[in-house]
């Protein structure tokens, strides 16, 4: 099984304020085994409503659905309720995915076809249909490595990492009209955005975090009521360094209720950190983690000699209750590739 290790850090803040964090180092559910059809899960996201937990199953090539009450429980024989299994139209490596605010649409980015398909909820089984009704082409757009996928909170704004561009697009949508040019593109030097692996939105929108895989960073941008409804072109933080923790940073997302962080990494041991909100105003977040977790197989972690990027965590996201982190636990070896939640509490914290 995975080993799990924990440190914690202290912040200094003027402010004082709710943070979430992990309660307990001990994972509240996990899904693994031949009966979940877990193969190598990149993305993880929660539906709107919470009922639901999507797993973006690269090497099963297909969408995986679970029951959120099946989850969190320590039982890990857990089978998924619905599968969208790319029969007719391939999903390709899908690597990330997102639910509408709404929970209408449902958005993968596929890594190996270099798509984002776009699945209508069914009304008749309140899944997702099989076929999806938009797909953007990357190849089409000049993004040639579209790898993750998220839906803003407001905006009506979809917005998409190209990991081999170095590039963050965005694109409009209208129930279910998608534009189909992006209304922003936002490009940065090689030394500030290289490989963008993941993309979140705070939950008013107003701030974006991107995780540059090939720099060990987490770039923040912002967008002001001045910038007409895009984002700043640079970042306004950077989280960077050694006190990060960060080795390929590969996923983040925003606790919907405080803005804590939770970012993970693809690489070395200390595979996951939640970053708590200081301030309201730059730097909103301090470069030193409020937790650092250790999540790895000890059995096969010394294969991260051959590939430094595998062998810690990928996806990453907080239920709408902001009560449940689940994450994507990667393995160098087989067949453990496991989906692990936590249990997500607040603190009041205080300083001078």
């Amino acid at each position: 099984m995975f080993k799990i290790k924990l440190y914690l850090m202290f912040l200094l803040s003027s402010l004082t304020l709710q943070s979430a964090e992990i309660v307990d180092q001990n994972p509240v559910g996990v899904i693994q085994g031949i009966d979940s059809l877990i193969r190598h899960p990149e993305g993880i996201a929660f539906s709107p409503s919470g009922d639901l937990v999507a797993i973006a199953n690269s090497e099963g090539g297909n969408i995986l659905f679970f029951l959120s009450s099946d989850c969190c429980i320590s039982s890990s024989q857990v089978s998924p309720i619905y599968v969208i299994d790319g029969l007719n139209s391939p999903l390709g490596y899908p690597h990330d995915l997102s639910f509408s605010p709404d929970g209408e649409h449902l958005a993968v980015a596929c890594r190996g076809n270099n798509r984002i398909m776009i699945y209508k909820r069914n009304i008749g089984n309140d899944f997702y249909e099989q076929e999806p009704f938009v797909v953007i082409e990357g190849n089409q757009l000049q993004l040639p490595g579209i790898n993750a996928v998220k839906y803003s909170p407001t905006g009506n704004c979809l917005g998409v990492c190209d990991v081999a561009g170095h590039q963050i697009a965005f694109f409009l949508y209208n129930n279910d009209t998608y534009e189909s040019l992006p209304y922003q593109v936002i490009q940065a030097p090689e030394d500030i955005l290289y490989q963008p692996d993941g993309l979140a939105f705070s939950s008013d929108g107003r701030l974006l975090a991107v995780t540059s895989h090939g720099t060990h960073s987490l770039l923040i941008f912002e967008k002001t009521s001045s910038s007409e409804g895009k984002y700043s072109a640079s970042p306004v933080e950077i989280l960077k360094g050694e006190e990060t923790n960060f080795c390929f940073t590969h996923s983040v997302c925003f606790h919907p209720l405080d803005d804590t962080l939770a970012v993970s990494s693809a690489g070395g041991r200390k595979t996951l950190s939640l970053f708590k909100k200081v301030s309201d105003t730059v730097p909103r977040y301090s470069i030193v983690p409020s937790q650092t977790f250790e999540i790895y197989n000890p059995e096969t972690i010394h294969l991260q000699q051959y590939n430094k990027e595998e062998g810690g965590v990928k996806g990453v996201a907080f239920s709408p209750d902001g009560k449940i982190l689940g994450l994507c636990a990667q393995d160098m070896g087989d067949p453990l590739k496991s989906i692990l939640f936590y249990t997500i509490g607040t603190r009041e914290s205080s300083g001078g």
